[in-house]
């Protein structure tokens, strides 16, 4: 009897721990299912879709256009004020030259605007600048007189003068290729210059009959040569 009653007791036992393993299987899965969510990482997007990366990028500064203004002071010397101007006409630079004794043919004269550079003569001296900010880059003291017209070439400023040179050619970057100072004796005041081709022509007023038919020099841009007509 005590050996039945003792049975019934581990056959409970047994059934009680039955269900207890029924009841804790579901909710171990359940929790271990939850702690792995837990653990699994959010991957964040590091993409750069929202973020704003900005290239700072520098823009040459482009000039639209140079005024030059010859002026004369109290003592009557000659001087120029050249502005530089952008497409907007906002003052880009400012320069004076130096004051100069006013005198038959004007000391500082413009030659003008190209690529990028702005040219001009400066008491027998000519300079180029950078348009954008006004810097100058190079100066030549060779020239020597004041300047009537120019031309600007592929290669070079071609330039004549009232009173000499009647041809003077120097490169962009200020090498002096040619210089002239008289074609003829008996022809002066070289005023205006052209360019056609490969050649160069030169007008002279001074020496003629009349002078509204000027004499003609033209110069081979390859030699140098020159001839009347």
């Amino acid at each position: 009897m005590k050996r039945l009653f003792c049975m019934i007791i581990c056959l409970g036992l047994l059934m009680s721990l039955c269900s207890c393993s029924l009841l804790l299987v579901p909710f171990s899965e359940k929790k271990v299912s939850v702690h792995n969510e837990l653990l699994i990482p959010i991957e964040e997007d590091n993409s750069l879709e929202n973020e704003h990366i900005v290239e700072v990028i520098e823009e040459e500064t482009v000039c639209a256009r140079v005024e030059f203004e010859r002026m004369y002071n109290d003592q009557y010397m000659e001087y120029a004020v050249i502005c530089g101007y952008d497409e907007y006409d906002g003052l880009l630079w400012e320069h004076t030259t130096g004051a100069y004794e006013a005198a038959q043919v004007d000391r500082v004269c413009e030659i003008g605007l190209h690529n990028g550079r702005y040219y001009f003569s400066e008491a027998d001296t000519i300079l180029s600048m950078d348009a954008g900010t006004g810097e100058v880059l190079w100066t030549n003291d060779y020239y020597i007189g004041s300047i009537t017209d120019k031309a600007f070439g592929d290669e070079a400023i071609y330039l004549c003068g009232y009173f000499g040179p009647d041809f003077f050619a120097i490169s962009y970057d200020g090498e002096i290729l040619c210089r002239i100072d008289r074609f003829d004796e008996d022809y002066f005041w070289a005023s205006d210059i052209e360019l056609t081709g490969n050649n160069a022509y030169v007008y002279m007023y001074g020496g003629t009959e009349d002078y509204d038919s000027p004499v003609v020099f033209s110069v081979d841009l390859d030699t140098y040569e020159y001839e009347l007509g």
